[in-house]
């Protein structure tokens, strides 16, 4: 008999160091990422707003390594090329209280929230403007900023502003000088106009039954700029009236005097 041949097991090929490469560049772009979008939140409106909406543009492509490199690349242009801001009307400066505790919050109050809206941060810290606001419309809070039982669908929910009850044909007014930055309806939003003020202050009107100002006017603090109505998601004639400092909802009670409660 001859002698039984020996095999041996097939030894296994060690990963090249491409394969190795892959995971590594991923790793490395994702601390990247995560590490300049924390930088960014406090640094600037413009410069956050454009790197968030860049990368959310990335993450609907299917991506390969190369892809990824690529991507990364497109990211650090966006970083470190500087970003033209519109120019703004000299006006108020808000400042957040003591680095405010930002929490990240899906909203669903009287307006129509865009998906990247819903990802914006909210904050319940105390708000400083330089200017002194007008009251929008001489009514009582109805419904407070923060966490409550929505009043249509009946879910926990976060409202982004305060609502102040007014006859319907309510005159509104401009709580700051400044300029219309967007006007428009949505189903939750009703008839809304949104207000830049500087670089970092915006307000927020929705629900109006007549907008009487258009994108690019310059409006003056307490200007007529609408009607109160009941359009969009409404139970009734009201102004839902938002803040917003470098892009985070804030309470509108620290701006606003002599607020009366229902």
């Amino acid at each position: 008999m001859p002698q039984a041949e020996r095999y041996a097991a097939p030894k296994k090929e060690k990963p090249g160091k491409r394969t190795l490469l892959v995971p590594a560049v991923q790793c490395a772009v994702c601390a990247i990422l995560v590490l300049s979008v924390l930088a960014l939140s406090r640094s600037g409106s413009a410069l956050y707003t454009a790197v968030r909406e860049m990368y959310a543009a990335q993450m609907q492509q299917d991506y390969c390594a190369d892809g990824v490199w690529t991507a990364a690349k497109r990211a650090a242009r966006h970083v470190l090329e500087p970003v033209q801001n519109a120019e703004q009307p000299a006006g108020a400066v808000a400042t957040i209280d003591d680095r405010a505790a930002v929490e990240t919050i899906t909203s669903a109050g009287g307006e129509d929230i865009r998906v990247l809206d819903a990802l914006q941060d909210s904050t319940f810290e105390a708000v400083t403007v330089s200017q002194e606001a007008v009251t929008p419309v001489q009514g009582k809070v109805t419904s407070g900023f923060g966490y409550r039982i929505h009043p249509i669908t009946g879910r926990r929910s976060f409202h982004t502003g305060i609502d102040l009850a007014a006859p319907e044909g309510t005159p509104i007014a401009a709580s700051y000088a400044g300029t219309v930055q967007e006007t428009g309806y949505t189903s939750g939003r009703g008839n809304y106009i949104l207000l830049s003020h500087s670089d970092n202050l915006q307000t927020l009107y929705c629900h109006l039954s007549e907008i009487q100002v258009e994108t690019g006017d310059t409006v003056d603090a307490g200007g007529t700029i609408g009607l109160v109505g009941t359009t969009g998601m409404s139970t009734g004639p009201h102004l839902h009236f938002e803040l917003r400092v470098d892009g985070i909802r804030c309470d509108p009670v620290y701006v606003l005097k002599g607020l009366s409660y229902v």
